[in-house]
């Protein structure tokens, strides 16, 4: 049989992001607990149940608002591990019990290929609690739970609703992060990491006017996208901040959601 050839050109070597993890922020323990679930899951492989492979994955579930830096937990970790994130969100896998099945088997057998964690967001419709009325639902959730507890790897998922998990998918949970609205000693820190990352060494925010935006309750989503906006109206200037637009975005962003709740 002849061997397959394969030519391949301007390969570089991966750079990964040392400061992702350390831009992360989390409350309590909850960043520290993440790092040595990953940092530690060699010595879990000589742990499984009585069936083979069995149990051997480590499944940590992120539950809390948007916006709050679940997703971005799961990227820092992975820079952090120096492994690649397969990432995928509840609908890449369908909705048919046997769609999801062999797209989820396939992506679990990609991750292992690759040495991959695995990033499930918004996997609310596998996560919740079964019940007599929604059999099409069940069938899902138990496809679901079936494959990942034969998965090696390591597993985020993340929820914004945590009320309804089935009981036996808690089970199976190595760790839960809870996620909450961020503070406003954490806002400040995600503004300050975010101005950094689009260049802060050409821009500098007082503390009067940091704390302006701090005090303002926006998530870490909608703080990114305002700095994106900030930096486009100054390309002008050479992409230079401008503090008071910056600021006049973040007023009129929290004005217009006002306007939205009441409507």
């Amino acid at each position: 049989m002849p061997k397959a050839q394969f030519y391949v050109d301007d390969l570089t070597p991966v750079v990964w992001n040392d400061a992702a993890f350390n831009h992360l922020v989390l409350p309590g323990t909850e960043k520290q607990l993440a790092w040595e679930f990953v940092e530690n899951k060699t010595l879990a492989n000589s742990f499984d149940d009585f069936i083979q492979d069995k149990g051997r994955g480590i499944i940590i579930l992120m539950f809390g608002p948007p916006g709050v830096g679940k997703t971005y937990t799961a990227e820092a970790v992975a820079e952090k591990a120096r492994v690649p994130l397969y990432s995928m969100s509840a609908g890449d896998l369908g909705t048919v019990p046997k769609e999801v099945e062999l797209a989820l088997e396939r992506a679990l057998t990609l991750c292992g290929l690759w040495n991959a964690m695995l990033l499930l967001d918004e996997a609310d419709v596998f996560l919740g609690a079964r019940t007599d009325s929604d059999l099409a639902r069940n069938e899902l959730v138990a496809v679901f739970l079936t494959r990942l507890e034969y998965y090696t790897g390591v597993c985020f998922l993340t929820t914004n609703r945590t009320a309804s998990i089935d009981t036996a998918f808690q089970s199976r949970v190595d760790l839960f992060l809870p996620y909450k609205d961020l503070t406003f000693e954490a806002r400040k820190k995600v503004w300050q990491n975010f101005i950094n990352r689009a260049g802060g060494t050409q821009v500098e925010v007082p503390d009067e006017e940091m704390n302006k935006l701090a005090e303002m309750k926006l998530n870490g989503r909608e703080i990114k996208n305002l700095i994106k906006s900030a930096h486009l109206l100054g390309l002008k200037n050479g992409g230079v901040i401008q503090v008071d637009r910056l600021l006049m975005l973040a007023q009129n962003r929290v004005a217009a959601l006002g306007e939205l709740k009441n409507n």
